[in-house]
């Protein structure tokens, strides 16, 4: 299971058109080989600036969303 963890959306705002391209595609070329799965919560819309402690830190709040977005994800994954 690869996650890339979210950015805070202040710090989205500020990237460079392509700028996270090469990330993209290497998330797109390893979730094809057989048993990888990849959550990248970079680009999800659902997290705000109070998700973060600083600009690269979850605070509490933000650690539980991360909880709740990915254990289902997680849980589904192990076929548990």
């Amino acid at each position: 299971l690869l996650i890339s963890p979210p950015l805070h959306p202040l710090l989205i705002n500020q990237l460079s058109i392509g700028q996270y391209e090469g990330h993209n595609q290497t998330l797109s070329e390893l979730s094809e080989y057989d048993g990888v799965e990849v959550m990248n919560l970079i680009w999800e819309d659902y997290w705000s600036d109070e998700d973060f402690f600083d600009h690269n830190h979850l605070d509490r709040h933000g650690r539980q969303t991360f909880c709740e977005k990915t254990s289902p994800r997680i849980y589904e994954i192990l076929g548990a």
